[in-house]
């Protein structure tokens, strides 16, 4: 039986829309790709960072490996935020609301640390530990008015409960009989070098002895 052209193209038509189906279920067996996951971010660990210029090795609780400078002690850099400083080493204590000690011995004064603030930022620092800071010529705790002159020949007597020498932003406190209301020179007691007691530095204009009075 002859079949017309008409039939037979719309047959060959059939066949190739067949042929070009995609099967539903074939479809449906897509797999999605999977979900991005986001790793979670590690919380850094806090370090305690030294003030410019210190040595390296030095450790912010060890108050035998910081250098006194102009403008830090150890750790502790002058005009920093308070609440930065009372954070870098361990133990200080609030002494009157302004002022913080740490003790290193309790059973002497100069195992103590102490730190100030004047409008939040640290102003002053002062140690009478004989195991503490020096200076970069080596002037510290149990040196003399005699290497601090030589050290610093600028330095001059200032007074406040005890004589102070001053060079800059550093301080060295002697003890002496003899009052130092103007003479710049620390030998007016019989012209013996005094052993120096205290060391610190300050951005204030006066040397404090008394944190609290």
């Amino acid at each position: 039986m002859r079949r017309s052209a008409s039939t037979i193209a719309l047959l060959l038509v059939a066949a190739v829309l067949a042929a070009c189906a995609v099967p539903q279920d074939a479809a449906s067996e897509t797999t999605p790709a999977p979900a991005a996951t986001a790793s979670p971010t590690p919380t850094p660990t806090p370090t305690l960072s030294l003030a410019p210029g210190q040595p390296a090795g030095s450790d912010p609780d060890d108050p035998s490996t910081w250098l006194l400078t102009n403008d830090a002690v150890g750790p502790y850099q002058l005009g920093m935020p308070f609440a930065d400083s009372l954070a870098v080493a361990s133990g200080f204590e609030d002494a009157c609301g302004y002022a913080y000690f740490r003790e290193f011995d309790p059973a002497i004064w100069q195992g103590e640390v102490w730190i100030a603030e004047r409008d939040d930022k640290l102003f002053v620092v002062m140690t009478g530990d004989p195991d503490g800071p020096r200076t970069v010529e080596g002037i510290r705790v149990g040196s003399t008015t005699a290497d601090v002159i030589a050290a610093y020949p600028d330095a001059v007597v200032v007074y406040r409960n005890l004589p102070y020498l001053r060079s800059g932003n550093l301080f060295f406190g002697f003890r002496s009989d003899v009052m130092y209301p103007t003479d710049p020179s620390p030998y007016q007691d019989g012209g013996v070098p005094e052993e120096i007691v205290t060391v610190g530095a300050t951005t204030w204009d006066q040397v404090l002895w008394e944190f609290c009075g």
